[in-house]
């Protein structure tokens, strides 16, 4: 078992080393006979290729229940990935790279209408995507747009859409570009259940796609800078929450019935004010600092 463990955090080492990552701590521990890996890092800019652009901000996460006994592709299957705080940001330049690549201008052959020249831009809360529609003449627009998370998924919200310099997209181009986004995304069989498009916002589940088991909710999903910021954390604890038809407790209400009610104490007789000494001066009491991410 021992000589296991030594591989597989030399695999994880590898890992590391190959995607440039420093200020990364990897620990682990046994629970019944099975291995449990816990990674914490802060501030790493990924500098692997096509990664280069995307940062993780302080992060703790746990890779529990591995079996070493399994072939690598089902001991990951098996395994339960537990996130207790993770912060992806992605630069404008990496999504813009994705605009250039081949993939990217295949996907955009054979729509009805020729759309050039697109590149992402963030600022404030928004993201806003820019590029050229040409059908018979050419006209350039901007879409701008919100990123938010809710109920655990990820939406899409488009705001406004602008035609040439600021002036408010014409409906007829306006319903072209939904058209071509529905046809693209919602209606594309590999993302059946993924995606959904409703008026103007898009929802993106990702769950059905992650191939591991992922143990988190998202916290957060929208700009901050030139960034764009999705933040995982722990999952919440469903037993908190209530059933379905049942009203939310507030948790004032919740202690006030979980309390007992105690029996009136009789009031002491009051004693002579003391006079503080320097040593009694000041807080003497532990301060606990809630933590900051």
């Amino acid at each position: 078992m021992s000589a296991k463990i030594v591989k597989l955090l030399g695999t994880v080492q590898q890992i590391v080393n190959s995607l440039g990552i420093e200020n990364v701590s990897v620990g682990f521990d046994l629970q019944a006979g099975r291995v449990r890996l816990r990674l914490e890092f802060k501030d790493i800019n990924l500098k692997a290729g096509r990664l280069e652009g995307m940062a993780l901000s302080a992060g703790l996460l746990y890779v529990e229940n591995l079996d070493l006994s399994l072939p690598k592709d089902e001991m990951l299957k098996t395994a339960n990935i537990r996130v207790e705080h993770l912060v992806f940001r992605v630069a404008a330049g990496l999504l813009n790279r994705f605009l250039e690549c081949d993939k990217t201008r295949d996907a955009l052959k054979g729509l009805p209408v020729d759309i050039r020249n697109l590149g992402f831009a963030m600022a404030g809360e928004r993201v806003t995507i820019r590029g050229e529609v040409r059908k018979g003449i050419v006209f350039p627009f901007a879409v701008d747009l919100k990123p938010e998370a809710k109920h655990n998924n990820l939406r899409i919200v488009f705001e406004n859409f602008w035609a040439a310099e600021m002036m408010p997209m014409p409906g007829f181009l306006r319903r072209l570009l939904m058209s071509v986004v529905n046809q693209k995304l919602a209606g594309k069989e590999s993302l059946k259940g993924v995606v959904s498009i409703d008026d103007d916002v898009i929802t993106i589940n990702p769950w059905p796609k992650i191939p591991v088991n992922l143990n988190c909710d998202i916290r957060r999903f929208g700009v901050e800078g030139h960034f764009l910021v999705l933040e995982l954390g722990a999952k919440a604890n469903k037993a908190e929450q209530p059933r379905a038809g049942q009203a939310a407790v507030s948790e004032p209400q919740r202690k006030a019935v979980s309390q007992p009610t105690a029996a009136p104490k009789p009031t002491p007789a009051p004693t002579p004010a003391l006079k503080p000494t320097p040593a009694d001066s000041g807080d003497n009491g532990d301060v606990v600092m809630p933590f900051v991410y």
